[in-house]
């Protein structure tokens, strides 16, 4: 049994069930809420509801779980949720937990999403448990973001300057995450997962510019 959270809200989540169970895979995964779980059922997935921020909601459903891909919302208590699961899996005695990290995850950085991400690597590789960390670029999908802008106005508005990034499609990510919870080979590896080509979005603009 492979068990996933953050199935739904995050585009990311949906693809690693989708590409699980298209596999053949028996996949259980943590919903927020029933109303999130009816839009999850689907054959091979099993739906269980679960709060990270309260183990006694969600601890009970990692019994007989193999491995786990843990995908966790940015938010304030970011680090709590995370090593809520990573406890309530290593009590379950699950065998391998996947986090999705980010890019340049650290302890000590300045933002406090890879601060978050940096303590949670830390405290997950401090936990007994087999672990397999993917720290992805910036997500392909991210730049519909600016669809609108775009529509109305002809522009994209980044304050990134002249920074390349290897923007990576979350479907390639979701394959990455796939072989990690499913072979062998990868415990106590960190993947940095990049696209083809380093691009700033001044290219991403002119290549948006010559497609429409």
């Amino acid at each position: 049994m492979i068990y996933v959270t953050g199935g739904r809200g995050w585009h990311l989540g949906r693809e690693v069930l989708r590409q699980l169970t298209r596999a053949g895979h028996r996949v259980r995964v943590l919903a927020a809420s029933a109303e999130e779980g009816k839009v999850l059922e689907a054959s091979n997935i099993e739906v269980v509801v679960g709060d990270c921020e309260r183990p006694e909601t969600f601890a009970h459903t990692l019994e007989g779980v193999a491995t786990a891909m843990m995908i966790t919302r940015n938010s304030l208590n970011f680090v709590e949720m995370e090593t809520n699961f990573i406890d309530a899996a290593k009590a379950a005695r699950v065998a391998r937990v996947v986090k999705l990290s980010a890019l340049g995850a650290d302890v000590n950085d300045e933002t406090q999403v890879k601060r978050s991400h940096g303590r949670t690597e830390e405290i997950l590789k401090q936990s007994g448990l087999k672990w397999t960390i993917l720290r992805p670029h910036f997500f392909m999908q991210n730049v519909l973001w600016f669809v609108d802008e775009i529509r109305t106005r002809g522009t994209i508005s980044l304050p990134m300057k002249s920074v390349r990034l290897g923007l990576v499609d979350f479907c390639d990510i979701a394959a990455v995450a796939g072989k990690c919870l499913t072979e062998e080979g990868h415990d106590g590896r960190t993947y940095t997962l990049s696209g083809p080509e380093l691009l700033c979005f001044y290219d991403v603009a002119e290549k948006l510019g010559r497609a429409v």
